[in-house]
């Protein structure tokens, strides 16, 4: 299923991603939602979808060397992300 069919959705604003990906998955009843991880912004918007209507949300996405030499507000920010996700799924490149 498309949420944006026939759209781009990095063009979309960011309370329209929202707001479709909430009714879409309130609409199929989903339970659990796996998402690539909170960036780009579009799957920000629906991971605070999913959460805004209690569904349980699982990230998928893979560590590297780079995330280890992040700054100080830049970690601050990823911790805070991460933590709006029920489970992760991680791969180690």
């Amino acid at each position: 299923m498309t949420i944006c069919p026939g759209e781009v959705t990095e063009q979309l604003p960011f309370a329209q991603v929202f707001l479709r990906t909430r009714r879409t998955l309130a609409s199929l009843g989903v339970t659990v939602c796996f998402l690539p991880s909170y960036s780009p912004r579009q799957s920000l918007a629906a991971l605070l979808a999913a959460k805004s209507i209690g569904i349980r949300t699982v990230m998928m996405n893979e560590s590297h060397a780079g995330t280890a030499r992040a700054a100080r507000l830049d970690t601050w920010i990823k911790r805070r992300l991460v933590s709006l996700f029920d489970a992760a799924l991680v791969a180690n490149a």
